[in-house]
């Protein structure tokens, strides 16, 4: 059994290994457009939830998607599926020309940007204490990826690491920090519950670096328990980051940025 995941932007398009799985049994999410059942419908006969072996959906959202892949379904998707936001994908080649052509751009490192990023920074905490415009926070925040941007790209041109492997590793730390995240659980989380799956992820990735040759054994919702999960959230719990957590990844992110200095001077 799996679940396939179409591209909304263009549900008519199937990635080619579905095409060898003819007659089997599939049943749709609502969203899913009535021409795309009609397309599939002489090749995949249609069927209840419960007798299904493949679910056809437009967004891993929906209840009935997120239980398939909670007992442990395959997930297909489409190429395209992956690209929501396109808009990314563009920023990152104009920054990527920026590099090449523009003289300043291309002299830069990731110690002479510091500033502008410090400076962006501190632009958009004045745009939002000062109650700035919707219109304004984005243009803020806009300066801001694109500081981003810069030092993803530079670290590409070095081979180290580039955009893609920066989302990548804010995924695998929410892996790691949030679990519940992926678990296929639903309702409003504690903060007294966030935290003790932050800290414990916290420990678990620095016992991984420690020892490298064992896997990663990521603390589950279950492990602390289920009960917390539906739990109502008072006003402060709506906030992801509690003050503990904020001043321990402040230090995490000091001692990072010390090192990122030391490598560049090494580089230049």
């Amino acid at each position: 059994m799996a679940v396939l995941l179409l591209d909304p932007r263009f549900p008519d398009v199937m990635p080619f290994s579905v095409a060898k799985m003819e007659g089997t049994k599939v049943a749709y999410t609502a969203e899913v457009p009535i021409s795309v059942r009609w397309a599939l419908c002489d090749t995949f006969p249609t069927a209840r939830d419960e007798e299904a072996e493949l679910l056809i959906t437009t967004d891993l959202s929906v209840e009935q998607v997120r239980k398939w892949l909670a007992a442990g379904h395959e997930l297909f998707q489409v190429p395209t599926a992956k690209f929501k936001y396109p808009e990314v994908t563009d920023a990152a080649e104009v920054m990527a020309q920026a590099r090449k052509r523009g003289e300043w751009e291309a002299g830069q490192t990731h110690t002479s940007l510091l500033p502008y990023l410090k400076e962006e920074t501190e632009e958009f905490i004045e745009a939002v204490e000062s109650g700035a415009s919707d219109e304004e926070i984005k243009k803020e925040l806009s300066d801001i990826f694109l500081q981003v941007l810069f030092h993803a790209q530079i670290a590409s041109e070095r081979g180290a690491f580039d955009l893609g492997d920066v989302a990548h590793a804010f995924t695998e730390k929410m892996h790691s920090r949030a679990p519940y995240l992926f678990d296929g659980s639903t309702g409003r989380v504690t903060t007294e519950f966030q935290d003790k799956l932050w800290q414990d992820g916290k420990k678990q990735e620095q016992r991984q670096e420690q020892e490298p040759d064992q896997d990663p054994e990521v603390p589950s919702a279950e492990t602390v328990g289920k009960t917390t999960t539906t739990s109502t959230s008072t006003s402060t719990s709506s906030k992801f980051v509690s003050g503990n957590r904020t001043a321990s990844d402040t230090a995490e992110k000091k001692s990072a940025d010390a090192t990122a200095r030391a490598s560049e001077k090494d580089a230049e």
